[in-house]
């Protein structure tokens, strides 16, 4: 059974003294309210684009505010409050997962990675599949949040990917960074 957003926001304000994710938590709260998903439930993954031209992004914030954003969405749809986060540029990698415990720590983590050459879409669209499918029998979607710069390096192989990927119930939210 799915819990209420308003519910989530209640154990978050006990989980955390981080006033200012809390808040970015209720902004989320209204906008899924007005999209009709209160008591929607989903795995979520986040997806980072750490190729070279993201660079200026990790160094002046705006990297790691889009990451605690992205965080606070995913906190109140995920199923089990933790969201597993993929990284992505030349490969994809398994960065691991965040929740409300290790979110500060998370985020410093993420603003320090080394960022690399391309950007594969492809390489981390295909490294969530293969997460999905490690729980065939999970019984609600996945939702993306996938956040990049630029275009993939190959249009026509992400194509595919997404395509691939949509027939194991996995949405793609993607979200612009920089100019």
């Amino acid at each position: 059974m799915a819990v209420s957003l308003d519910k989530k926001i209640e154990d978050l304000e006990g989980k955390t003294s981080d006033i200012h994710f809390v808040s970015l938590a209720k902004q989320a709260r209204v906008t899924l309210k007005k999209a009709g998903m209160n008591e929607h439930i989903a795995r979520v993954v986040m997806v980072l684009d750490i190729s070279g031209s993201m660079d200026h992004l990790f160094r002046n914030g705006t990297v790691a505010a889009i990451v605690k954003k992205a965080l606070a969405v995913g906190y109140l749809l995920d199923d089990n409050g933790e969201i597993d986060i993929i990284l992505f540029g030349d490969k994809a990698h398994q960065f691991g997962s965040v929740s409300i415990n290790s979110l500060d720590q998370t985020v410093n983590s993420l603003v320090r990675t080394r960022l690399e050459g391309y950007t594969r879409y492809e390489e981390a669209i295909n490294a969530v599949r293969d997460l999905v499918m490690e729980t065939p029998d999970q019984s609600y979607p996945t939702l993306v949040q996938f956040i990049t710069d630029g275009e993939p390096s190959s249009i026509e192989k992400a194509e595919k990917a997404i395509r691939v990927a949509s027939k194991a119930g996995v949405f793609f939210q993607f979200v612009g960074v920089g100019s």
